[in-house]
């Protein structure tokens, strides 16, 4: 049976853990930030700033997208419901309108069994 947690059984081992642990904490919990930071170091204060600000301002944008596009999707939606409902309305009146033809054929079709059964009493014939 395999351990689920890996435990190292060397220095090395240990040490290469312990990189891999501090490298996906440092870029799995913001360490990009940290990473262009430390590139730039050696600009001046008022760049990095304005670099800062485009950042903030394309993931703004990008969430502004984004946004747009779930509110279009959602409307999409929308409209695709509110025409499935109308379809379904129309479905109903259709099949309302099928079910009363089909009594109403019924009905007809007993007035002729009806009348050629008196037809046939009186022996009077009758073509059709």
């Amino acid at each position: 049976m395999q351990n689920s947690i890996p435990i190292p059984h060397s220095v090395g081992e240990a040490f290469w853990l312990l990189l891999a642990i501090i490298l996906a904490s440092a870029f799995g919990g913001g360490g990009f930030r940290l990473v262009g930071l430390i590139l730039n170091r050696r600009k001046p204060a008022a760049e990095i700033n304005e670099l800062e600000a485009r950042t903030a301002k394309g993931f703004a944008e990008s969430r502004s997208i984004e946004l747009q596009a779930n509110i279009s999707a959602g409307d999409a939606v929308l409209r695709m419901v509110q025409q499935l409902t109308f379809t379904q309305l129309a479905n109903d009146k259709l099949h309302e309108n099928n079910e009363r033809l089909a009594n109403e054929n019924e009905r007809y079709e007993t007035q002729m069994r009806r009348a050629k059964a008196l037809l046939k009493l009186h022996d009077i014939k009758f073509d059709e």
